[in-house]
């Protein structure tokens, strides 16, 4: 009852709450039982996605229109929004959760979902972007938030995180995926693997993602 109030757009939903999850006795629900709700009845706001650095020629080309404006910093993000990074250029991209995504150089990137969920007490995160080429270094959902959702579309197939640090490398025909911290499914229409912290993997399109590779180590720049 204090759920639907709070978190869904109709507090009678939590009717059928009880019956979507066969609860028989709403009054003694057990601590740690795990219960579905459909995000259609979730109360749901556009989350803020803001440019926090820009370096070199960075634009943006707003949904809809043919217009194409320099990306400055401050800059909100909407979806469909397109980034587009010159060369030796990149861009710093902030989400309410302290996620940072790092557009590289000759990359393109929109955002295809951005929303909050569940209100004010839930206020979980769902984002969806898409790379159309190029490269990318993200911190995905630091503070490991377990409700929130972070996944990555490229052509060659799909990323989705929770708490993780990784790195995505787009073209025309492949997606090279790299993970620094935490972990990643990585999906096509043709298969998945789940890729585990110093590993990486290459989807290309209609084959299934290679089996994980130990990543090089990391280069000794003490001396520099």
């Amino acid at each position: 009852w204090d759920l639907s109030h709070s978190s869904l757009i109709d507090w009678q939903h939590w009717d059928d709450i009880v019956k979507l999850n066969k609860i028989k006795n709403e009054y003694t629900i057990q601590p740690g039982t795990q219960i579905k709700i459909p995000l259609k009845w979730a109360k749901q706001r556009s989350s803020k996605i803001t440019s926090k650095h820009c370096y070199g020629k960075v634009t943006i080309r707003l949904k809809n229109s043919r217009h194409v404006l320099p990306l400055k910093p401050g800059m909100r993000i909407s979806i469909g929004d397109s980034i587009t990074t010159d060369k030796n250029s990149n861009a710093v991209l902030v989400l309410e959760d302290g996620t940072k995504l790092n557009l590289l150089e000759q990359s393109e990137l929109s955002f295809t979902i951005a929303r909050s969920l569940g209100g004010d007490k839930i206020n979980s995160l769902d984002i969806q972007a898409h790379i159309k080429k190029g490269r990318a270094d993200i911190y995905a959902n630091p503070h490991k938030n377990p409700d929130n959702r972070f996944e990555i579309q490229t052509i060659a197939g799909n990323s989705a995180v929770r708490g993780t640090q990784f790195r995505i490398n787009a073209s025309d025909t492949t997606t090279k995926t790299e993970v620094l911290s935490g972990r990643i499914l990585v999906s096509n229409t043709q298969g998945k693997i789940s890729l585990p912290a110093g590993f990486g993997t290459i989807a290309a399109v209609g084959k299934k993602p290679l089996p994980p590779v130990v990543l090089l180590a990391a280069p000794d720049l003490k001396q520099l």
